[in-house]
């Protein structure tokens, strides 16, 4: 039989290959506390790992298992996997796959800066043990799964956000959530795309639809999330936590962009091009956690009988597949690496706020990772762009005490590498110049400019 340390090496592409709030390292423990690495009587009959039991929202198959809870042992239902896969990807979204779970039952561990601060957290909410938590760290010691949260990776960087006007608070509905309660975003599984199944020279614009859908249909919610009107423009109408009438049955998991057209030849360059635009930003933004494969055509979901959005299967799966390359080639291989600690500049940099412009200067050769206060090299030369600033944050690196978040790229920039930061200098000798662009880091003299993707 393999050894724990075997069967973690093999696993561990798996647990890289899903986003989670809780660290590859953490998430790898629970894997060997749980199941033994997979050798645990749970694990061969049901695939599961991590010792998850079936509460909702699990709709999926399930298996009855003595367990040792506190207080003695009981026969529970736990969820049952096909695979180790699918147990390692339930696990990794379990922690917000609820608002109860994101917002109160894991906020500290998803809050934690450590895989200490993590495993934790969990002691006495993930399992009853309060030991717990000193197991997990116990397990990352002994078998160096620290290891695995520094491997390189394959970062996919985001794609910008495209021009939209968010009317969320003039939707119909507002400031509700109709039928379905709110979700979290990792319990969206499925991104629909629909026509409207009107013309598109008829001109016709949302707030025409939900007038329908409230006096004929009586709704209390309209049915699309993102609408793109005739002329190819953007309408953001509802959070994704909350789920729209778009599909029936599936709205729970599914989100919805529809498309003002009434048939596959009535779409526009404009219109297909915002559609698409829009799926990848979502794709590599708040649903990163999907594919191209993830998008179905209206008439794809299950239990839904109709013609919507005007495409063959065939043409729909192209589509799908389109994305997937686009979403590959915009996927570069990277590793973070450790920035110089602070030191004071020359002089003071110009505090910038949200709203003002951030332009990038050279060097910009790293993005910033606050979660890790780690450097990533980012994909490509971002010299002279400016972006908007949306969060400022304390930091103390490189030469630097603040760090800006950028819109578009969702990206955190070191001041130090912002040209307002530094345009209320008169000038800068060389000796400055060459203090504030470079550090030496191993006896390498490399330059630490700008942070993050």
């Amino acid at each position: 039989m393999s050894t724990v340390a075997e069967r973690l090496k093999a696993a561990a592409p798996l647990f890289q290959k899903y986003d989670s709030p809780i660290s590859i390292a953490t998430r790898m423990a629970q894997f060997v506390v749980e199941s033994q690495a997979g050798v645990s009587d749970l694990f061969k009959k049901s695939n599961n790992g991590f010792g998850i039991k079936a509460s909702a929202p699990w709709t999926g198959d399930k298996v009855l298992h003595n367990s040792n809870e506190v207080g003695g042992a009981r026969d529970s239902y736990f969820r049952k996997y096909p695979t180790l896969e699918a147990s390692i990807a339930d696990n990794a979204s379990f922690y917000t796959s609820t608002d109860y779970r994101s917002n109160t039952a894991y906020k500290k561990a998803i809050d934690a800066k450590t895989y200490e601060g993590e495993a934790n957290a969990l002691a006495g909410i993930y399992a009853g043990d309060t030991l717990y938590g000193q197991k997990l760290i116990k397990a990352v010691k002994d078998y160096n799964l620290k290891q695995y949260d520094d491997k390189k990776e394959s970062v996919q960087m985001t794609f910008p956000k495209p021009p939209m006007t968010d009317r969320r608070k003039h939707a119909l509905g507002y400031p509700g959530h109709g039928v379905y309660a709110r979700r979290s975003k990792s319990a969206i599984k499925k991104i629909v795309w629909h026509y409207t199944a009107v013309k598109r020279s008829l001109n016709r614009k949302i707030w025409d639809h939900e007038g329908y859908w409230k006096n004929t249909h009586k709704w209390d919610i309209g049915g699309y999330h993102y609408y793109i009107d005739s002329d190819g423009k953007i309408y953001w109408n509802y959070d994704l936590e909350i789920a729209t009438y778009g599909a029936s049955a599936a709205n729970p998991y599914t989100m919805h962009i529809s498309v003002e057209a009434n048939s596959a030849s009535d779409y526009s360059q404009a219109q297909i091009k915002a559609r698409e635009d829009l799926t990848l930003w979502l794709l590599t933004n708040d649903l990163k956690h999907l594919t191209g494969q993830s998008v179905l055509g209206h008439k794809e979901v299950p239990g839904n009988s109709t013609s919507c959005p005007g495409y063959s299967v065939a043409q729909l799966q192209q589509f799908r597949n389109d994305l997937d390359s686009k979403l590959k080639a915009n996927t570069t291989v990277s590793s973070d690496f450790d920035l110089p600690t602070y030191k004071q500049p020359v002089k003071p940099f110009k505090e910038l706020k949200v709203g003002d412009l951030a332009t990038v200067r050279k060097p910009h050769d790293a993005w910033y990772i606050p979660q890790t206060k780690k450097g990533r090299k980012p994909s490509k030369d971002f010299t002279g762009r400016s972006f908007k600033i949306t969060k400022v944050i304390d930091c103390e690196v490189g030469y630097s005490k603040r760090a800006y978040l950028l819109d578009g790229v969702i990206s955190y920039i070191l001041e130090q590498d912002v040209v307002e930061a530094r345009s209320h200098w008169d000038s800068e000798s060389k000796d400055q110049q060459e203090q504030l662009d470079y550090v030496y880091i191993d006896g390498v003299k490399r330059a630490i400019g700008a942070v993050i993707e």
